[in-house]
């Protein structure tokens, strides 16, 4: 199986329950200046960070940057199929063994990470919704709620659109 990406979530409730535990390390150690530093990291923490699983199958690997490349592409799971000179049951297996994902799931993924990038740049979610091949801007927004179980006003407009997509 490829190495799918890792996912880390930490809230603001946890850290403030790692300051207030008493101290499990000794005072002037590498221990002590560790959790320093992590507590400093907190603040990071505050930005959204979306990411796309990963495959290091070499031929699967190109698919998916290319969709990356390309999220507007409408190619069908045949059509990439034969780009690659496979079946469309051989890309599908592959699709969900090493992403775990559906390639129609994996696509509106890729379509919804990028559709952050725009957002954060400031475009418009009518603009991105259509340059991203969703049906309308209902559609896209109940799909990215669906998506990430967050709305697109909590992370855009709460945050000063400061929204941190990576994949």
């Amino acid at each position: 199986m490829g190495s799918n990406s890792e996912r880390f979530s930490f809230n603001e409730r946890d850290a403030y329950g790692a300051i207030r535990r008493p101290r499990l390390y000794e005072p002037e150690t590498d221990d002590e200046r560790f959790f320093e530093v992590m507590v400093e990291q907190i603040p990071r923490l505050e930005s959204e960070s979306f990411s796309l699983p990963v495959s290091e199958h070499p031929v699967l690997s190109q698919v998916l940057s290319q969709l990356s490349d390309q999220p507007e592409s409408e190619l069908s799971l045949e059509e990439w199929a034969e780009k690659i000179n496979v079946s469309g049951r051989t890309l599908s297996r592959m699709f969900k063994s090493e992403t775990g994902m559906t390639f129609i799931l994996y696509r509106q993924h890729v379509r919804l990470c990028s559709a952050l990038k725009y957002l954060a740049q400031g475009r418009s979610v009518v603009n991105v919704a259509m340059d991203m091949v969703f049906s309308s801007q209902s559609a896209f927004i109940r799909l990215f709620r669906q998506a990430f179980g967050k709305t697109l006003g909590n992370i855009l407009y709460k945050k000063g659109r400061g929204l941190s997509p990576a994949h």
